[in-house]
């Protein structure tokens, strides 16, 4: 008879997102995982496996609560002028966790995993795939609609933004201020007037 868990898996693994967001994945024992988490090492490996199975689908989760995030706020269809100055802000202000100063998940894996990690790269990779495919559609759509100026094609507005969008990520990890921020939003916004 199959025994019945005795925690919660979606809050467990929620928990250990945050675990790997702010520690990295090689500084991240076990554990201190588990621990975190909520569980035994025992249930850690009779429920997840191992350690890299847990980042990547913890890593996973966070892209979609990312994805998913973007995509409503451009099904509002507010034209550049208004709906790129809320998202920088959104982001922003997610990557300034003072607190704790983590920056974006996305970016510390694509630093610290994806160059040596093909599993890690890949999940990766198909995010921001996936992210610049909503942006293109975004832009020709609001080319179309006469609402952005038709001066760049909407695949190089979409991977500019991705840039700009992370590099906020960056700065706040590093604690460059908010000034940095705001000139990496008045230099990008340029392309989108």
């Amino acid at each position: 008879m199959a025994r019945t868990l005795e925690f919660d898996p979606d809050r467990a693994l929620s928990r250990a997102m945050d675990y790997f967001w702010l520690h990295g994945y090689e500084a991240t024992h076990i554990r201190d995982l588990a621990e975190y988490m909520g569980i035994s090492k025992s249930s850690f490996y009779n429920t997840y496996g191992d350690k890299h199975k847990v980042y990547i689908v913890a890593l996973s989760n966070y892209l979609e609560q990312e994805y998913f995030l973007l995509e409503g706020l451009l099904e509002t269809n507010s034209p550049p002028d208004q709906l790129l100055p809320a998202l920088f802000s959104n982001i922003s202000d997610r990557f300034s966790d003072q607190a704790q100063r983590r920056g974006s998940f996305l970016v510390n894996a694509a630093v610290e995993r994806a160059p040596h990690d093909p599993e890690a790269r890949k999940v990766v990779a198909n995010h921001f795939e996936r992210f610049a495919d909503l942006l293109s559609d975004y832009f020709a759509f609001q080319q179309q609609a006469g609402t952005l100026v038709a001066k760049h094609d909407p695949q190089m507005l979409a991977h500019a933004l991705i840039s700009n969008l992370y590099s906020l990520g960056v700065l706040a990890r590093l604690d460059l201020g908010l000034d940095a921020r705001e000139n990496v939003v008045r230099a990008a916004m340029t392309l989108y007037t």
